[in-house]
């Protein structure tokens, strides 16, 4: 399914988030195994898929793929960027128990002289049907941090890790009876407290249209610059 004129950016209405853990913290994620955050994954995702099925599941993941593709193309205002700098989608999506809100990481490598890589909040939110997409948050990573040069980007896996540990983290809770994971729609909470603009909204309807307002300005903020690719 094509998404081009179907999908919105809100990194230009969101803060941006800056993430210094300390270095004990950074000790502990690099002790931390390949099947450590293998096992994370999958738990993540086997619940999502339980939400929304495999074909819901990967129709979203590759239209919000085809999104990024497409504003990177049509230079969408912050996505420009990519035409020198590299970006993926990691490959889990976080459904909440309706199954009409997701939310992803988008993973930045710096490839100009810059010490730090990137890490986006992705969202998707349903409306009348249609898969809507947007850009959040972005924390920020400090290479040397995690035991890098501070001019080699990190690699994807690494971001996936730290995305794994500090976006997807609180997808899922423990149910106190049974014991087992259950979706935490708290984890859902910036799409419903807040509509588009990051203000009260007072109906599904008002809610809906903010997000369509904003896709529609987003669409018309196009940067004209020309980036020079890597060599």
């Amino acid at each position: 399914m094509s998404t081009q004129g179907k999908t919105i950016t809100a990194t230009a209405l969101t803060m941006i988030l800056s993430l210094f853990l300390s270095s004990c913290n950074k000790q502990d994620d690099r002790n931390k195994s390949v099947n450590y955050y293998k096992q994370e994954k999958d738990v993540r995702f086997k619940s999502s898929i339980a939400i929304v099925g495999d074909s819901t599941y990967y129709n979203v993941y590759k239209n919000a793929g085809d999104s990024i593709t497409n504003w990177i193309d049509n230079e969408i205002q912050f996505f420009e960027r990519f035409k020198i700098d590299s970006c993926k989608l990691d490959s889990l999506v976080c459904f909440n128990s309706e199954g009409d809100k997701a939310i992803m990481a988008r993973l930045a490598q710096c490839r100009r002289d810059c010490t730090q890589d990137d890490i986006h909040f992705f969202y998707g939110v349903k409306i009348k049907k249609q898969w809507y997409f947007f850009s959040g948050s972005t924390i920020i990573i400090i290479r040397e941090a995690y035991g890098y040069p501070k001019h080699t980007p990190l690699p994807f896996t690494k971001l996936h890790e730290i995305a794994m540990d500090n976006i997807f983290k609180g997808y899922l809770k423990k149910n106190k009876e049974s014991g087992k994971w259950e979706i935490n729609d708290n984890f859902f909470a910036r799409f419903y407290e807040r509509d588009a603009y990051n203000y009260p909204f007072t109906t599904q309807e008002a809610w809906e249209e903010s997000w369509l307002k904003l896709m529609r300005e987003n669409w018309e903020k196009r940067d004209t610059t020309n980036y020079k690719p890597l060599q």
